[in-house]
């Protein structure tokens, strides 16, 4: 494993970032066993990428943090040397989905705004360890040039739409503007960023019923584009050699920051559905005292908000583990749209026994926004996380909005 431009800075008083280009090459002997299919193999894996470290919080000790925070800027490059059926017609889609399924799990875990805890001390307090996001990056895909119809009997003119993706985020599918090499799409869409040097990636595609064919591969980081004044044409590139294609996708970009008010809530614009106003961060650090049989036990927390389910690892009786008091070390970041803070939904936790639910603890919407700092805590209302079989959750609940004008 090798390590280049190393870049030290404070993000506060109590944490030190460390960015690092990282760069390795291993061997292995992996067998994938796929039914239906020939023995495939693995024998060399290479990785590469920025990866930002985050020692918090620092303690007057050697060493002088208590934990690390560990992800990829921007999604790493990722290869596998294959062996086995390498000779079989349909490899490379078999190459194509386990690099897919590999690529997803790294993301997951260990591209921004994912991060992965590394404890050094095993007491490490996960609420004073947790990063907040630098903010909302709203991203408006305005329109593209340079697009071009095939020369010949059938000219197809392009049907352009953009799949665009800011590190581990969903991707952003783009509607398709029919029959136009200057497409104008005027859309816009919110992604929580937490790194200026993330990068925002963009694939032009032609529109297709059965396939869509690429037009062009291009990317900006956030820091490159508000050095542009917040708007940027991005050339693109063909994906097989890299040659400029002729085509450019324009971008505008606004950051917004977190705030401790919902003022952002009640300004909501009423016909952007998916306009993020806020963001209802749940954070679980463990549980205390669960009851039950410590080598049967099974415990983990699941989130509820909106529809949407959340869960932390499960933790069960093995070294450096205990279920009766686990450590769960895990947030989940909720973006609020104006329908949804108008909707106020209840905010479930729910502690399991593997998938038996045994105990939960139930917030309103209101009762979250009307606290102290937005923010309903174990640390100062232990009492109001206690479950009713006796365990008690260690956990946050909290509100933020946005700034209502953009920096």
């Amino acid at each position: 494993m090798t390590f280049d431009n190393i870049d030290v800075h404070s993000r506060s008083k109590d944490s030190v970032k460390l960015d690092v280009d990282i760069s390795w090459h291993g061997e292995c002997d992996v067998e994938l066993d796929a039914s239906g299919l020939p023995g495939v193999g693995v024998e060399k894996v290479r990785l590469s990428g920025r990866m930002s470290i985050v020692f918090c919080p620092l303690v007057p000790a050697i060493p002088p943090f208590s934990a690390m925070q560990v992800a990829f800027i921007n999604p790493p490059l990722f290869e596998l040397d294959f062996t086995g059926a390498a000779d079989l017609a349909d490899f490379s889609l078999i190459k194509k989905c386990v690099r897919k399924a590999i690529h997803d799990i790294l993301a997951s875990i260990l591209v921004l705004p994912n991060r992965m805890l590394i404890k050094m001390d095993p007491a490490n307090d996960y609420f004073k360890s947790f990063q907040t996001d630098l903010g909302v990056l709203r991203l408006t895909c305005v329109s593209g040039k340079g697009f071009t119809t095939p020369k010949g009997f059938f000219k197809d003119v392009p049907d352009v739409c953009c799949q665009i993706r800011l590190g581990a985020s969903a991707i952003w599918n783009t509607s398709a503007i029919n029959n136009s090499e200057t497409p104008e799409w005027n859309e816009t869409r919110d992604f929580l960023f937490s790194d200026l040097e993330q990068i925002i990636s963009i694939d032009a595609l032609d529109d297709d019923l059965v396939n869509d064919d690429t037009l062009g591969f291009g990317s900006i980081n956030v820091k490159e584009l508000l050095q542009k004044g917040k708007t940027a044409e991005v050339k693109l590139c063909d994906t097989s050699g890299g040659k400029p294609t002729g085509a450019s996708v324009t971008v505008k970009a606004d950051i917004y920051n977190y705030v401790p008010n919902i003022n952002s809530f009640e300004q909501a614009e009423p016909n952007a559905k998916d306009r993020m106003v806020g963001l209802l961060t749940v954070i679980v650090a463990g549980v205390k005292k669960v009851p039950g049989d410590r080598e049967s036990l099974a415990s983990s927390v699941k989130v509820s908000f909106a529809g949407q389910e959340f869960a932390t690892p499960v933790v069960t009786d093995m070294p450096g583990l205990d279920p009766c008091n686990p450590a769960l070390d895990t947030a989940f970041r909720m973006p609020l749209t104006g329908e949804m803070a108008a909707a106020k939904s209840d905010i479930e936790l729910r502690l399991y026994d593997g998938k038996s639910k045994t105990g939960a603890k139930v917030f309103s919407f209101d009762q979250i926004i009307g606290a102290p700092g937005l923010n309903v805590n174990s640390v100062d209302s232990p009492d109001m996380f206690a479950l009713e079989n006796g365990a008690t959750l260690q956990a946050s609940v909290s509100v933020c909005g946005l700034e209502l004008n953009a920096n």
